[in-house]
């Protein structure tokens, strides 16, 4: 199905860490290898280790809570890169609020990834309105990259709607939301070839995704 969805032009693959704990990643990896250029990659980062019992399961499972400490955070990013079998990430993402890490030191931690190479964009998934506001809420730095979005379960299928208020927060904030189905890959679309979105605040990424998961400011 992944080699299929590269043949028809499909080119932004959402996976995370906690998919299977690893396999996701690692198969993923293999689908891409030699076409590393043509693809847009998102991983998570959980705020928990692996479960001790059945890592490989396919039931969404967390093991022994994390704190997201920069050292965390590069180890987690140093074994999502090795398990995709590339050198960079193009959007890093937290999978859940710690609770107890402030933003401005994940901020730092996740600056230093992008400065570093590895990553090219950050963002946050699963983050009540609150705690986006106030990772938004942050004073901006010239020389610190910042939140470029975040994702959220949005399927209208299945009845998940992402909450007003944390649109509100997104669309104010200037950044990007993308929706989440459960198990998907979120932004896996045939629209998401080359929709080139308008606004210069936009991250040059979000060119490559479908209109429909650009909300405006004020949304």
């Amino acid at each position: 199905m992944l080699h299929r969805c590269l043949d028809v032009g499909i080119n932004f693959f959402d996976s995370a860490e906690a998919y299977s704990w690893g396999e996701s990643e690692k198969l993923l990896g293999r689908v891409i290898k030699g076409r590393r250029d043509k693809v847009v990659i998102c991983t998570k980062a959980a705020p928990s280790l692996a479960p001790v019992k059945d890592p490989k399961t396919n039931k969404f499972k967390l093991g022994q809570p994390v704190s997201f400490t920069r050292k965390i955070l590069a180890q987690k990013c140093e074994g999502s890169l090795r398990r995709l079998g590339t050198d960079h990430l193009d959007l890093f993402l937290l999978h859940d609020d710690d609770g107890k890490t402030p933003p401005a030191e994940i901020a730092e931690s996740m600056d230093r990834l992008v400065k570093a190479g590895k990553v090219r964009y950050w963002g946050l998934s699963n983050f009540s309105a609150a705690s986006v506001r106030r990772y938004a809420s942050l004073p901006r730095q010239n020389s610190r990259s910042r939140v470029s979005g975040t994702e959220d379960y949005f399927h209208i299928a299945a009845g998940l709607r992402m909450p007003t208020d944390l649109l509100k927060v997104v669309g104010n904030a200037g950044w990007a939301s993308w929706p989440s189905a459960r198990r998907t890959a979120a932004g896996c679309h045939p629209d998401a070839r080359r929709t080139r979105p308008t606004g210069p605040w936009w991250p040059r990424w979000m060119k490559w995704l479908p209109s429909w998961t650009r909300p405006g400011p004020g949304y």
